[in-house]
């Protein structure tokens, strides 16, 4: 779902966007920030609709400064790129304090969405997922378009404009990131986040007092969980593991559940691991017990969460 789209014009499908929605929206004279930045049709086209263009590289103009808008939202929290709008300029003392729309100057034929499409996708590394580009045009007849370009946070920051610049968004400019900015999107790439979720009932299986916990590992994270060892210690020396599918080691006083080499926990989707069956050392000494779960994954930094399970609850 296009988010900017939804935030800005009220309309979560792109199909649904018009130039009448555009303009309201417009009349709002909504200031440029970080998730929102115009961009007149100068920086695509010169007077006469030819493509602003250069052989250098490092030169950022035309589709290349395009280019440096979107990574930069991508790079940051994501946002609504207008194409085809000035920018008013507010400043106090001389220095600019905001920026808000102004006149709208419509691109040309000349420039077509899928031209931008393939422009984003040639020169932005890594391919930045899920941007929707919605043209906009008065009439059916008009030879200019207005685009709104929605681009998502992105799973896959950062992301380098050319094979050169890294750029990131912030406020209502944008600028070159300096080498621990980028370090530091590389070390917020796709992980995943995986934690734990149990119900605890009585086993009644002829043991007196045994409980029943059932494991369920969830993963909301942006990656799938691999290599996943989670390990379940009982805390005190009330309860002891009579059994589980999870091995059980130190004469029941912990169990261990792996995924192996071939067997994922995907986000969103919640993955069973059994069950564990706990049971009191001494048959009358019942009441309260903690067990601690330390959870450990592939890219993952290792976590611990305790939990109190009270029989006279359950």
């Amino acid at each position: 779902m296009p988010a900017f789209l939804s935030r800005f014009l009220k309309l979560s499908d792109p199909s649904e966007v018009t130039y009448a929605h555009f303009t309201q929206f417009l009349a709002q004279g909504v200031e440029e920030h970080q998730n929102l930045e115009y961009k007149p049709r100068g920086m695509l086209v010169k007077k006469d609709d030819s493509i602003v263009s250069s052989s250098n590289p490092r030169d950022l103009v035309g589709y290349t400064a395009l280019a440096r808008s979107v990574a930069s939202m991508a790079n940051a929290e994501g946002g609504l790129v207008v194409v085809g709008v000035r920018e008013k300029l507010e400043r106090f003392k001389g220095t600019v304090v905001k920026i808000r729309p102004g006149a709208m100057t419509p691109i040309p034929l000349t420039v077509t969405r899928e031209s931008i499409e393939a422009n984003l996708l040639a020169k932005i590394q890594f391919p930045i997922e899920g941007i929707t580009v919605v043209p906009l045009r008065r009439t059916p007849r008009s030879k200019g378009f207005v685009y709104l370009i929605d681009v998502p946070q992105s799973d896959r920051a950062p992301h380098r404009v050319n094979e050169l610049f890294y750029f990131q968004r912030t406020n209502f400019s944008t600028s070159e990131m300096r080498h621990y900015q980028v370090a530091d999107l590389f070390g917020k790439r796709r992980v995943p986040d995986l934690g734990i979720t149990a119900s605890a009932t009585h086993a009644n299986d002829g043991h007196e007092n045994s409980l029943r916990l059932v494991v369920t590992m969830t993963n909301r994270g942006r990656a799938v969980g691999r290599f996943v060892t989670c390990i379940c210690q009982v805390v005190g020396d009330r309860y002891r593991i009579l059994r589980s599918a999870w091995a059980i080691a130190n004469e029941g006083a912990t169990c261990q559940w792996q995924t192996g080499a071939n067997h994922v926990v995907y986000p969103d989707v919640s993955t069973s691991t059994g069950e564990i069956v706990f049971v009191p050392k001494e048959p009358g000494n019942v009441g309260p017990f903690a067990v601690q779960f330390s959870i450990y994954a592939e890219d993952m930094v290792g976590r611990s969460t305790g939990l109190t399970i009270d029989p006279s609850a359950v």
